[in-house]
């Protein structure tokens, strides 16, 4: 097994690769810049700031916009309806 695909299931076992990756970037850059770590030292607020306006803007215009909000509830529902048939049926 590849250190790549370790990654990835490692990632996606705390759910980070299908949760929101830009939250995450946030999250990361703003603890860089508030330790100083780095190239990170000399980082404006700004751009971290900008980065949570983008998000906001993602999750409340845009998802919504391409429906992509009630497609993870509809996957959500279909998963529990599977698991809830299977659990019935064993």
């Amino acid at each position: 097994m590849t250190w790549d695909r370790r990654i990835k299931i490692f990632l996606h076992r705390i759910n980070l690769v299908a949760a929101m990756p830009l939250i995450v970037l946030i999250v990361l850059l703003s603890a860089l810049r508030y330790f100083e770590i780095g190239p990170f030292a000399g980082l404006s607020w700004w751009w971290i700031v900008g980065l949570f306006g983008a998000a906001f803007i993602w999750f409340e215009f845009i998802e919504r916009m391409f429906g992509l909000d009630k497609r993870k509830e509809h996957k959500q529902a279909e998963k529990t309806r599977r698991d809830r048939i299977k659990r019935t049926l064993k």
